[in-house]
């Protein structure tokens, strides 16, 4: 493991915060089969707009993953192609594209791109606890310290 001296860190300025931004994916692996035809938007992604992408995103790795002819079920996710974003904290996030046209791929790309990689979590259903105790109190008339007409012995 690599150490990291005191000296070379730099202290985050307010002006500059824009530039101290650390992107959350590492690497966008594009596993597509050169001779199947549900791969073709795929394909066409590749070649049109994957290198304008990755000019624009220098710090990601990009990775085509081809599929020997014949290898089928080799991709794993219903034998269509894929995207996968590995990101910072270790997760990583699988998109199969076997139905989406080349916008749609294109799209997809830019959610891997832009996502921290953090598990989602539902906002609803959280329950909701207090510390401290009901402002009311639970009362029982069995359970007064009053020696009154209206005091209930059991």
């Amino acid at each position: 493991m690599a150490s990291i001296k005191a000296t070379n860190l730099k202290s985050t300025n307010s002006n500059k915060l824009s530039q101290s931004f650390v992107p959350q994916l590492t690497k966008l692996i594009l596993a597509v089969d050169d001779f199947a035809p549900s791969h073709t938007s795929l394909r066409n992604f590749i070649r049109s707009d994957l290198v304008a992408i990755a000019e624009r995103n220098s710090n990601v790795e990009f990775i085509i993953q081809g599929v020997a002819k014949g290898a089928r079920g080799s991709l794993g996710v219903g034998n269509g192609g894929w995207i996968k974003g590995e990101y910072i904290n270790g997760r990583d996030k699988v998109i199969a594209t076997n139905r989406l046209d080349h916008s749609s791929i294109r799209q997809k790309v830019q959610l891997l791109i832009d996502s921290s990689g953090k598990k989602i979590v539902p906002l609803k259903n959280a329950s909701i606890e207090s510390s401290n105790q009901s402002v009311r109190g639970v009362w029982s008339p069995y359970h007064t310290n009053q020696q009154s007409s209206t005091f209930w012995k059991i």
